[in-house]
């Protein structure tokens, strides 16, 4: 799934997420739109920037902005669709409470009788079990960003979508540096964009660079802050595809089960998952690393280069 690549030096490293976040969070922040809004996500030149969906729903995205292309000036292009979530992601987005609410509001413009091959009235919960009708809406915003925001379909989409214009007007200051910074973060990233990099701090700061067997993937978020870092240096898409893949799969597993830690290998490397205090951190290196030494040496990498301390 294509991304936006943190560099650890980059002194904007953290900016522009923080600020998409923050773009997003004014959209269910606000009373119009919070009420029927599930969840958002944000693109730039059809990489994911942030996103508060999970992986399968993020790549859905993904490839319907890359099918239908994007604009330079927002409001020439929008793009609606209607999916089935499941009721477990949709609670995971705004809580089982809240979903009830949401999935109690009724629009008779939007939400017509369904009939079964009996001629009897169902719910639209049953055309597909376990999931629920959600309305995509993806707006074409300045600077090669998409917004794409998921909503109830109980709702009205013009009066919803007038409030996100609204919305995208009131903070179009936010929009606008946000752009910007995307910009500026893509531009002085070129020149490093297909260069292996070392695992020391101080190596990548001097512009001394290594083989590849010293690089390795690695991702951490923290659920209390809602903060995400992430950084794919294997240069390797098989690789890349399943760290992605084991990171979904073990954060399932640590918000299932009193698991805190996660030692796992196949063809692409080892991988070391780890849960402690609120924060979830994974690490990736390829398959010249020793099984055994993995631990230790995600310890040491993650603690060198990016000040995180594993017990």
């Amino acid at each position: 799934m294509p991304y936006m690549e943190l560099d650890p030096i980059h002194e904007n490293t953290s900016s522009h997420f923080v600020m998409a976040w923050e773009f997003l969070n004014v959209f269910q922040e606000n009373q119009d739109i919070s009420d029927s809004l599930f969840g958002g996500a944000l693109f730039y030149n059809n990489k994911v920037v942030c996103t508060k969906f999970n992986v399968s729903s993020t790549r859905w995205i993904v490839n319907l902005i890359d099918s239908t292309g994007n604009t330079e000036e927002y409001g020439l292009k929008r793009q609606y669709y209607i999916a089935y979530e499941t009721i477990d992601s949709l609670v995971n987005l705004v809580g089982a409470e809240k979903l009830e609410e949401m999935l109690s509001m009724k629009n008779e413009e939007n939400n017509p009788e369904y009939i079964n091959d009996e001629g009897e009235q169902i719910e639209e919960t049953e055309l597909v079990p376990g999931r629920v009708r959600v309305n995509l809406c993806i707006i074409s915003l300045q600077f090669g960003m998409s917004l794409a925001l998921m909503y109830n379909s109980s709702s009205k989409d013009d009066t919803f979508i007038k409030s996100v214009d609204k919305v995208i007007r009131d903070n179009s200051e936010l929009c606008k540096n946000l752009g910007e910074l995307l910009q500026s973060v893509i531009a002085s990233d070129l020149s490093l964009e297909c260069i292996p990099l070392t695992n020391s701090r101080e190596d990548r700061k001097q512009g001394r660079f290594a083989d590849s067997s010293n690089c390795y993937n690695f991702f951490t978020f923290n659920e209390l802050t809602d903060m995400q870092m992430k950084s794919l240096e294997l240069n390797n898409k098989e690789a890349d595809e399943n760290f992605d893949m084991t990171i979904n799969w073990a954060h399932d597993l640590f918000r299932q089960r009193p698991t805190t830690k996660l030692i796992l290998r196949n063809h692409t490397g080892s991988f070391y998952c780890r849960k402690q205090f609120g924060k979830e951190v994974f690490f990736q290196r390829d398959s010249s690393i020793p099984f055994d030494n993995i631990e230790e040496d995600a310890k040491t990498t993650l603690s060198n280069d990016h000040n995180i301390n594993l017990i």
